[in-house]
């Protein structure tokens, strides 16, 4: 029987319907948590799906296990076979096949509700790398399968993959051979590294290749496999793990991107990276507030040349040409609308001065004439301000707050 033969039997008879089924629900329930932040940003919603291979791994690998073990019981001569044609490998062509196309149709899905505007290349090689990780899983799975009851070996392979998956998706100083992503924060500014996932996808394969090769000399008697082919897989295996410590590099890079979504907010230029196109309009209301405020009081220092959107690898407040950062954080991707006192103090905050990014901390005084020159500027339009941060100090005059911004802005603060 030709090795498809048997992968249709499997993908039809065996246990793999209900991993595709597993895997479609823990990622979509995945998708749908925190408020689908990760929409418009197309490397964080590629990054967001497979956090649910910390549940979809244990599944595969146990299932995979389960019905290589089975096979074992009423078809041991078949394990003789050439590697290409045994069961063990029939099975993990089936897993692959259609849990992948599972993982594939939710991925299409996110990507479609994500709309991002921005590309990356490396997005294919990122998905490859996820399909030949669901591969491990199953790879480790009939491993099991092939030397262990069916019992055991379906415990075996669900223990097996949660403990490689908490060891081995960790970034570290090398190559983390299960790391797929699982970000919690926006990933503009950052693109896919395609040394980084190519070496990835090498190593995956080269692992499950390992795993596939050893078979029992006598799978109901003695099912053990032969030294050679265990020499052989370990050799493997000892290479994969050399090459994920030589292998240099992050799986993402900085890269330049500028905010490129602009307008303006009473002649006060904004912009935005497009990624966080459908949040801009509640930042530049309460922009809006803020300048109307400061401008209406005397305090027209404070509102800044232009307000550009920060990023995780860039600070347009570095420029120090008048330009403040806007700062839009997990929570306001989630539906949370931003306040007056995140927009007024994001732009007044000299995040960007290097006495702020030292390892000592700022001194006491730093701290409460930040405070002070926030509350003031957003105690214009919410008197009740001063009370909810329980402000005892006193609000700054119209100059006392423009040489503090000033100052905040150049770096020149004499009490960092």
């Amino acid at each position: 029987m030709k090795t498809w033969r048997v992968v249709q039997y499997f993908a039809r008879n065996g246990l793999v319907m209900w991993a595709a089924l597993a895997t479609i629900a823990a990622e979509i329930s995945v998708a749908l948590q925190r408020g689908m932040q990760w929409r418009g940003d197309l490397v964080w919603t590629v990054d967001w799906v497979p956090v649910a291979f910390i549940v979809v791994g244990p599944v595969v690998a146990g299932l995979a296990a389960i019905d290589t073990a089975l096979t074992v019981q009423g078809g041991s001569h078949l394990f003789k076979r050439p590697v290409t044609r045994t069961p063990a490998f029939a099975v993990t062509l089936a897993y692959a096949a259609v849990v992948g196309t599972a993982h594939l149709v939710v991925v299409a899905g996110v990507l479609v509700v994500s709309a991002p505007p921005v590309g990356d290349p490396g997005v294919v090689l990122a998905i490859m790398v996820q399909l030949a990780m669901l591969t491990l899983f199953a790879a480790i799975g009939t491993t099991l399968g092939r030397f262990v009851g069916v019992v055991m070996a379906g415990a075996l392979g669900a223990l097996s993959v949660f403990a490689l998956l908490f060891f081995a998706s960790a970034p570290g100083d090398g190559l983390a051979l299960l790391e797929f992503g699982g970000a919690t924060l926006p990933r503009i500014g950052y693109a896919y590294s395609p040394t980084y996932l190519g070496a990835q996808l090498l190593l995956l394969l080269i692992t499950t290749a390992a795993l596939l090769l050893p078979r029992p000399v006598d799978p109901m008697h003695k099912p053990r496999p032969s030294r050679s082919e265990v020499a052989v897989a370990g050799a493997a295996l000892v290479a994969v793990a050399a090459g994920s410590v030589l292998v240099p590099g992050e799986r993402l890079v900085p890269v330049e991107t500028s905010p490129s979504l602009c307008g303006a907010v009473q002649t006060v230029p904004t912009c935005f990276y497009p990624q966080h196109e459908r949040v801009m309009t509640g930042f530049q209301e309460q922009f809006w507030v803020l300048v109307s405020v400061a401008r209406e009081n005397g305090y027209g220092d404070l509102v800044p040349r232009r307000l550009v959107e920060a990023s995780r690898t860039e600070l347009p407040q570095e420029a120090r040409d008048g330009t403040a950062a806007v700062y839009v954080m997990p929570e306001h991707l989630q539906g949370q609308e931003p306040s007056l006192w995140e927009i007024a103090s994001g732009i007044v905050q000299p995040v960007h001065c290097a006495q702020v990014k030292g390892d000592l901390p700022p001194s006491e005084r730093y701290w409460e004439d930040l405070q002070a020159l926030v509350v003031t500027w957003v105690s214009l339009a919410d008197p009740g301000v001063v009370e909810d941060v329980a402000f005892e100090g006193d609000i700054l005059s119209p100059e006392q707050a423009s040489v503090m911004a000033q100052e905040f802005a150049q770096c020149t603060y004499a009490h960092f």
